[in-house]
């Protein structure tokens, strides 16, 4: 319908709005946050992706963390995102809501550089080493991280209080861990998995890292209470 009104057919339109201007945004906790959940779940198309479409992205099925991840976009890079949610069969006969948010520039992807999977710690490394050298920017980079690939576990009766994020190549491992110990945390590096335990520990994971998933957040407002 856009695309109708400005009298350009949907190629065109879509080529118009990957070019459009956008903000550069300045080292910030919400760059800090909106990197963490890339270097997470989130997707960077790259610049030589034969399909042209050049895109932010993230899907997952809390809708309060993509809108957080929406609203973070907009405020930093001045442009609307694409929304939208859908079904998707899962196994046993199941069903599961998704929610996408989808930052449609080619600009942006310019600016955010390489995020993949075994790419993204060189990214932080040579893009955004600011964030490494200040610790609110450390703690914004962990929640958004958190909230990509992060689980937390209580348990008061039992007093089972953990924190284990899903990360399974080591250079990827190393950047977590010295992030985690500059706030004195001492995690647990295992094959596929950063693990922290114990009580310690894991109240510094909640006074240092926050959570947009009201299940998470709810669960580090435990632990805090504990204080």
């Amino acid at each position: 319908m856009r695309a109708n009104r400005l009298g350009l057919n949907r190629r065109a339109y879509a080529a118009n709005l990957q070019q459009k201007k956008i903000k550069i945004p300045r080292p910030s906790k919400e760059l800090a946050w909106f990197l963490g959940v890339l270097a997470g779940d989130g997707y960077v198309s790259s610049l030589n992706d034969k399909s042209k479409c050049y895109r932010a992205l993230l899907i997952a099925i809390s809708k309060e963390f993509v809108n957080q991840f929406a609203k973070i976009g907009e405020i930093l890079f001045g442009i609307k995102p694409s929304l939208r949610n859908y079904n998707k069969y899962k196994l046993k006969g199941r069903w599961r809501r998704y929610y996408e948010c989808s930052f449609i520039s080619k600009r942006v992807v310019d600016f955010l550089g390489d995020w993949k999977e075994k790419i993204w710690y060189k990214t932080l490394k040579n893009r955004f080493h600011w964030i490494r050298n200040n610790r609110d920017y450390i703690s914004a980079f962990l929640s958004g991280f958190f909230d990509s690939e992060g689980s937390i576990f209580y348990n008061k009766e039992k007093y089972t209080r953990r924190v284990v994020f899903a990360i399974s190549y080591k250079e990827g491992q190393k950047v977590i861990k010295e992030m985690l110990e500059k706030f004195g945390i001492k995690p647990k590096v295992y094959q596929k998995v950063i693990q922290i335990d114990g009580k310690e520990n894991i109240k510094k994971i909640a006074l240092h890292i926050e959570s947009y998933i009201l299940k998470k957040k709810s669960l580090l407002e435990l632990v805090k209470l504990e204080l």
